[in-house]
């Protein structure tokens, strides 16, 4: 089977937009994690992993609120899709 340039580019085009549709899916997926994650610390189920996480990493519970949610949600994605 001889593979043409055209073929080749085509190829790697599809593969260069099946890319985007994965990293673009995982900001999705993140997204709503942390959406999730912040419903949680709004209800107060989560005081005890902010506080853990805050000593973990050097950060204040309040102050660095933000970073801790983030933080809290990547993890979730990881260990659900790794």
């Amino acid at each position: 089977m001889i593979i043409e340039t055209k073929d080749i580019k085509a190829i790697k085009k599809f593969q260069k937009l099946g890319g985007y549709m994965t990293n673009k899916i995982n900001d999705e997926t993140l997204q709503r994690l942390y959406e999730d994650v912040v419903a949680d610390d709004e209800a107060g189920l989560i005081d005890d992993v902010i506080s853990n996480v805050a000593y973990l990493r050097g950060l204040h519970a309040d102050d660095d609120r933000d970073e801790i949610l983030q933080i809290i949600a990547e993890n979730e994605f990881y260990e659900q899709f790794t």
